[in-house]
């Protein structure tokens, strides 16, 4: 231990005070970082890259305490205990922007850039966003986790199409402030266990309306972030809401975030549903998108890269049996082959078996 260096031994590893000019490589946080006026800056876990260090440099910080692991840890557990702590924090600084809509308080837009400037180069570098974000998941947190989970995908979607980082990180803003209208709703309509009234549903319907007019009363909030929330539920057919647009009309950053947002609402367990399969999404996605509702080339280029994370996969058969995805068929990619223990099971051919649902932790 070198001099200036103060160490607090716990159970497992060794908590060290370093100065943040002398950072090393991957130096992890051993505790949460506040600013001075109390706001949760960076979660315990975070690996403090070179933008995030200077965020704190720009909040005053000058020290913080570091974990040093007595074993070493692989780049890709790293890179997933970063990403973690990133959407941590997307998530904190989403919930009190909603807070601050919920009491009429003016909204800061650097707050949301800053939510996006998190995630993104984590999304970005990530294989796997989806496994993270199923782990992280919290019924009591539902909002703000939905939020950032729309925009995370929403970015990676943008990745897979090739589009340019400023188009990525407002599709991301976008998605992180895609139900912000939401908070105009009466919580009886927005948490009710059963179908809604046909009164209710015309109050949910005018959500994406509230939520442009919301951030149109922003500072610095690009037209195309706007039209983006006004639209994320617009589909090619014309049967969408609020505006009943059809496909031509659609702008580009609505339909990515139209697949992001049913992605996460279809695998997230809420009070009407339970959560449902990558598998069994993907092919809801793809039965959309062959109705002319959802855009087929971006559904397909979305579900290609979630078949490829499959092998391997651990998953729940309605049988009650674990088992492994060894490989999937993309002409049906609800039915792969898997194997429980030392037996396999095509389960194009086994049609009384199939994915109940996938094992996260």
């Amino acid at each position: 231990m070198n001099e200036g260096e103060i160490a607090v031994m716990t159970t497992s590893k060794t908590r060290i005070r370093k100065n943040l000019h002398d950072l090393p490589l991957w130096a992890v946080l051993a505790q949460n970082i506040y600013s001075l006026q109390g706001q949760l800056l960076l979660t315990k876990g975070t690996v403090l890259k070179p933008n995030l260090v200077e965020k704190l440099m720009a909040s005053g910080i000058t020290e913080v305490y570091l974990e040093e692991s007595q074993e070493e840890e692989t780049p890709a557990a790293v890179h997933n205990r970063n990403l973690e702590g990133a959407i941590r924090v997307g998530q904190v600084i989403i919930s009190d922007v909603l807070n601050q809509v919920r009491e009429v308080r003016s909204i800061n837009s650097d707050d949301l850039r800053e939510a996006v400037d998190i995630f993104y180069p984590e999304v970005i570098a990530s294989t796997n966003v989806f496994s993270q974000l199923l782990k992280l998941r919290d019924k009591d947190e539902y909002t703000a986790q939905h939020s950032i989970a729309v925009g995370a995908i929403g970015v990676k979607i943008c990745q897979l199409l090739g589009l340019p980082q400023d188009k990525a990180k407002m599709v991301g803003m976008a998605g992180v402030m895609h139900d912000i209208g939401k908070v105009r709703l009466p919580d009886s309509v927005l948490n009710k266990p059963y179908d809604l009234t046909a009164e209710e549903w015309e109050q949910m319907k005018k959500h994406p309306q509230y939520g442009y007019e919301i951030l149109r009363s922003m500072k610095d909030i690009a037209p195309e972030i706007q039209l983006a929330v006004l639209q994320h539920h617009e589909r090619l057919d014309g049967s969408g809401y609020p505006l009943g647009l059809t496909a031509n009309k659609i702008h580009l950053f609505s339909r990515i975030l139209a697949i992001a947002d049913s992605f996460d609402a279809m695998t997230t367990e809420r009070v009407y549903h339970p959560p449902r399969s990558t598998f069994d999404t993907s092919k809801e996605l793809m039965t959309q998108a062959f109705r002319n509702q959802l855009d087929i080339r971006i559904v397909i280029r979305f579900i290609n890269y979630l078949l490829d994370l499959s092998p391997g996969q651990k998953v729940v058969l309605n049988t009650g049996e674990i088992a492994e995805v060894i490989l999937v068929n993309k002409s049906e990619p609800t039915r792969p082959l898997v194997q429980v223990g030392d037996r396999f099971f095509n389960l194009q051919q086994t049609r009384d078996v199939w994915i109940d649902g996938l094992i996260t932790g």
